[in-house]
């Protein structure tokens, strides 16, 4: 993919670590990252990003205390921004997942950055999404999310603009508002789809089916749970596997 650079200078490996997380290959892209981050000295400025990467990978395969692990040592060797703004995301998604207390901590540093960029705004979005599922309340969560809606075509983040419409379909589904929850869910779908985001379509998936269900439409969700049981067969995910009981 990337020739012998690919394994010699340090851009083209994380480079390599995207290609890879997009194509769903997690294993080999949080071991690739993680190595990677063992060779870079404590100042190098890519050292962050290694272990966001690894962290996320860790994530999406549901290995929350591996990711978390690595979002603290990004967290503490970050250099810009950017960078922070990465770890502590990883970091709260993980806490969240494992069921920290301290998760509103980092998402509310993470808020504190006030980064000017619209990917940046519809991560918070999310996390607080993410925060209000969490604790079983839903006041006031429309306005959190609804007002970023027109704003998603101009975000040039794909991970960040499903991440953020798979939350909102999410929250649409326990507010049971199905028609809604299945139009956020399969404009994600469509997205992940478009741009080969392997890792993100099953995420996609879970509130498309639960739409339907709600729907009533019961033939197709059944034809998506098909399809959600052989992602996860592939990917030995124990979140798709618990979600998939629970639908």
């Amino acid at each position: 993919e990337c020739g012998p650079a690919g394994v010699q200078q340090a851009g083209a490996v994380l480079a390599r670590v995207e290609i890879l997380t997009r194509r769903g290959r997690l294993k080999e892209a949080a071991a690739t990252a993680a190595n990677l981050s063992t060779q870079l000295s404590s100042d190098e400025t890519r050292g962050s990003r290694a272990e966001y990467l690894a962290g996320r990978a860790y994530h999406l395969m549901s290995k929350e205390s591996m990711a978390l692990e690595c979002h603290t040592r990004a967290r503490l060797s970050a250099r810009n921004p950017q960078d922070l703004s990465n770890a502590l995301w990883g970091a709260y998604l993980a806490a969240v997942e494992i069921g920290l207390p301290e998760a509103p901590d980092y998402l509310g540093e993470l808020e504190a950055l006030a980064l000017p960029d619209l990917g940046f705004r519809l991560r918070v979005a999310t996390g607080r999404m993410a925060s209000a599922a969490s604790a079983g309340s839903l006041r006031g969560i429309s306005a959190v999310f609804e007002p970023l809606l027109p704003i998603v075509g101009h975000v040039n983040e794909p991970m960040v603009v499903t991440s953020f419409l798979t939350r909102a379909a999410e929250i649409e589904v326990l507010r049971a508002q199905y028609a809604t929850a299945h139009d956020f869910a399969s404009k994600a779908l469509d997205l992940a789809e478009k741009l080969h985001l392997a890792f993100a379509e099953p995420l996609c998936l879970i509130p498309l089916i639960a739409a339907e269900i709600g729907q009533r439409r019961f033939a197709s969700a059944r034809d998506k749970l098909f399809l959600l049981s052989s992602h996860s067969l592939s990917n030995e995910d124990p979140y798709l596997q618990l979600s998939i009981q629970i639908l």
